[in-house]
């Protein structure tokens, strides 16, 4: 369970491959992407602190939602 959460928490930070590789370009842009561009590119700091409560709030219910889903099929004895 603490591995299938971890990577999941893990494939929402893509921002390293993006911002290296394509930039944002062609429709690859994704949402640390964008944080990274409205907080420190475009200095709307506000915005930026907004989509990161948003990306706060998705990591979050995403891994409690994995957490009791994967919990409900574990037996220990």
């Amino acid at each position: 369970m603490f591995v299938v959460v971890t990577t999941s928490i893990t494939a929402f930070k893509v921002f390293e491959t993006v911002a290296v590789l394509t930039h944002g370009r062609g429709g690859t842009e994704t949402m640390l992407y964008d944080l990274y561009l409205e907080g420190f590119e475009y200095s709307n700091t506000g915005y930026a602190a907004a989509l990161t409560l948003l990306f706060l709030a998705v990591v979050l219910v995403l891994s409690i939602g994995q957490t009791l889903h994967l919990d409900r099929k574990v037996h220990y004895r």
